[in-house]
């Protein structure tokens, strides 16, 4: 159903539950896009493996190869460095089962206790973490306008790779509707 058509309107049975507090929504060239605390640009990570059955490979529990290759050319600390962590507050909440936090081992992509040595509590979508886009080699969002990480990545990130959290506003309240393509 297209909301272009005249007489025509997008209806939805379910709202996806509003992003933590301290993060905006913004326009976009793409639509209205998810900014952090600072309005940078919020990715997140998509992974289907090359395989017969298609499996996901894009949670902290799975391997992290296909990402550090994606983002750091294997390198964890690269790809720390490129795609940031979007970091969230200890203790924080957001009502809902849709957003969350967890503690990540930077060095190894996966989820660990908050004892840890270097462990960072991270916001996520779908028990998912999520990232701004710092940058490789003097490309990267350098202000919160910028979402020039949307599509990198293997099949425009269809596959692998990253893609803004792009909000399709339905209701006219702009903390409320779809993200655009999530799985």
């Amino acid at each position: 159903m297209n909301a272009d058509v005249p007489g025509w309107h997008n209806v939805f049975t379910q709202m996806v539950p509003a992003p933590p507090k301290d993060f905006a929504m913004k326009a976009t060239l793409v639509g209205t896009g998810l900014g952090d605390s600072k309005g940078m640009t919020v990715y997140r990570y998509i992974c289907v493996e090359d395989g017969i059955d298609n499996l996901g490979c894009d949670t902290p529990n799975d391997q992290q190869i296909y990402r550090f290759a994606m983002c750091g050319g294997g390198d964890p600390d690269l790809c720390v460095k490129t795609f940031p962590y979007v970091i969230a507050p200890v203790g924080a909440k957001t009502g809902n089962r849709v957003w969350g936090t967890m503690y990540i081992d930077p060095k190894t992509g996966k989820r660990t206790e908050d004892k840890a040595s270097g462990a960072l509590n991270v916001w996520t979508f779908r028990d998912r973490p999520v990232y701004t886009f710092a940058g490789y080699r003097g490309y990267g969002d350098s202000n919160p306008s910028e979402l020039k990480a949307h599509g990198w990545g293997e099949g425009n990130a269809g596959y692998n790779g990253y893609m803004a959290m792009i909000y399709r506003d339905g209701t006219g309240d702009k903390r409320d509707g779809s993200i655009g393509g999530y799985r």
